[in-house]
């Protein structure tokens, strides 16, 4: 097995007044350890890297630790939808592109832990008014451009559209295929995790 050296580390500067709710979870996850030992799920260059997917942790995503906030009132809240994904390095709840499987989701004690990183150079508005912005990276950008540069599994233009004819004519299977695209073809793990 081949192990990379480690790239470096990256700060977060947390909006707590902005997305109280969504940064207490976020808090209490980190300082239960959650985050370590887990893989990025998806690297998309020029949008955004996704991490903490919940799963087994033997797979390299996340177990949600017990005695987080029992909910989030953030999701309920038009102001906590207000900030944008204008610059690179912007640290979002992920709503919209939250691959969690129904098994977790279904569950009443479930507590969405999956993050959002936008990688640059340009804004990614697609993501706006549907994940809530909970910080900005503050150091560790070039961490986050390397990871960018990790291959991942990207469809040819074909199959991208017999997917996309796929979708349109109502087969489910085409949303659960187009999962996987930017999936990491070699580990990017976060080694560790927790608040300075």
């Amino acid at each position: 097995m081949h192990h990379s050296p480690p790239l470096g580390r990256v700060v977060v500067d947390l909006y707590g007044k902005a997305a109280p709710g969504s940064v207490a979870t976020l808090v209490a996850a980190a300082e239960a350890g959650a985050y370590a030992s887990t893989s990025i799920t998806k690297v998309l260059p020029g949008r955004f890297l996704l991490m903490g997917t919940q799963g087994p942790k033997r797979s390299g995503l996340v177990q949600a630790p017990p005695g987080l906030p029992d909910s989030n009132p953030d999701l309920l809240s038009s102001a906590a939808f207000r900030l944008s994904h204008r610059r690179p390095g912007t640290v979002s709840l992920n709503l919209s592109e939250n691959e969690d499987d129904d098994f977790f989701r279904f569950d009443p004690n479930y507590r969405n832990l999956s993050l959002l990183i936008t990688t640059g150079p340009g804004p990614v508005p697609s993501l706006d008014g549907e994940n809530i912005v909970v910080g900005q990276v503050s150091e560790g950008l070039d961490v986050i451009a390397a990871i960018t540069q990790v291959p991942t599994f990207t469809p040819n233009d074909n199959a991208r559209a017999f997917n996309q004819f796929a979708k349109f004519i109502g087969d489910e299977r085409a949303e659960k295929t187009a999962r996987k695209w930017g999936r990491p073809l070699q580990a990017v793990v976060v080694t560790n995790c927790g608040l300075l």
